[in-house]
């Protein structure tokens, strides 16, 4: 596996993130302990693109309201949802089952 200097790793993230709010891809999951720049990686590309994401930020919710969450913006031409800091969403199996249909569902304009 190759290893990527610090900065390397942040500008594939912020790459990514960007395929995002381009919508190639439905989604994408930034998971990694405190430290490493995800969510400053997150708002450089939103803010390098000039949008605004909507978004849930150190919050708790259950699988309802994320559900509810995710109903709200399954509009294609919504703006991107960036759930951050929501650690202990990961531990609940429904939510999880509930992310991973919400991105894996729908393919993006590239076909991912």
């Amino acid at each position: 596996m190759e290893k990527l200097k610090f900065e390397e790793l942040q500008e594939r993230v912020v790459r990514l993130v960007k395929r995002v709010i381009d919508k190639r891809h439905t989604g994408l999951i930034i998971v990694g302990p405190g430290g490493l720049g995800k969510s400053y990686c997150v708002a450089r590309a939103f803010e390098e693109e000039k949008i605004s994401a909507a978004g849930c930020f150190n919050s708790y919710t259950t699988p309802l309201g994320l559900y509810h969450l995710l109903y709200q913006f399954k509009d294609r031409t919504a703006p991107p949802l960036v759930l951050d800091d929501m650690e202990k969403i990961y531990r609940d199996t429904v939510v999880v089952s509930l992310l991973r249909a919400a991105t894996g569902g729908l393919k993006g304009k590239d076909g991912r």
